[in-house]
């Protein structure tokens, strides 16, 4: 069955599509493209400081690829890491 959201985890959904993270990334963080990979695999076991810093601060790759810089407030970026790790478990 697929995972049921927290009430974090749907905030942090919210933020997903207003910072427009599905254009590239896909509705559920699943399609993905070259430049912009599915969020379900690696990205969402990270550790969600290790996810913070590569979304402030965004490798050259990333950045190459399409990758903004993300500038939450704290309560943002927690809910949105809080999302991105959910995602893990719809693979």
């Amino acid at each position: 069955p697929p995972h049921k959201l927290t009430a974090e985890e749907k905030a942090g959904k919210k933020i997903y599509f207003k910072e427009s993270c599905s254009t590239c990334h896909g509705n559920g963080g699943m399609e993905g493209t070259v430049a912009a990979p599915s969020l379900t695999s690696a990205a969402s076991a990270l550790p969600p400081a290790m996810i913070q810093k590569l979304l402030e601060h965004p490798s050259k790759a990333m950045r190459s690829g399409g990758m903004p810089t993300i500038d939450l407030s704290k309560a943002d970026m927690t809910v949105l890491i809080a999302f991105v790790r959910s995602l893990r478990y719809n693979r």
